[in-house]
């Protein structure tokens, strides 16, 4: 059977709930795992920031949204982008995961 057959495409699809829930929990891991290596290893925010964001926007409920909003707020104010930062800060997104206050 070829690797790229049309019946060994399809059967991976993820059509059930169940599967979807899997597809969606690894794409939601990876673009976490993903933003982290670009902030915390990298260096590089301004990757880390598209990543964070687009992982924001597909997964607004998150498991780890609380260090998605610090990594993105740290980086903004890295970047200069207060105004962002603050957003994140000043629009309750902190208080809606749990998260109080945040350190300069």
């Amino acid at each position: 059977m070829a690797l790229f057959s049309f019946d060994n495409l399809y059967n991976r699809l993820p059509l059930t709930p169940e599967k979807l829930k899997m597809s969606n929990d690894s794409i939601e891991t990876a673009l976490f795992t993903q933003g982290m290596i670009y902030i915390q290893e990298l260096e590089d925010c301004a990757t880390g920031v598209v990543t964070l964001e687009e992982l924001r926007t597909r997964f607004p409920d998150a498991k780890k949204m609380d260090e998605v909003l610090f990594n993105l707020y740290f980086c903004y104010n890295k970047q200069g982008e207060t105004a962002k930062a603050d957003a994140i800060k000043g629009g309750g997104l902190y208080r809606e995961v749990g998260l109080l206050t945040i350190a300069h």
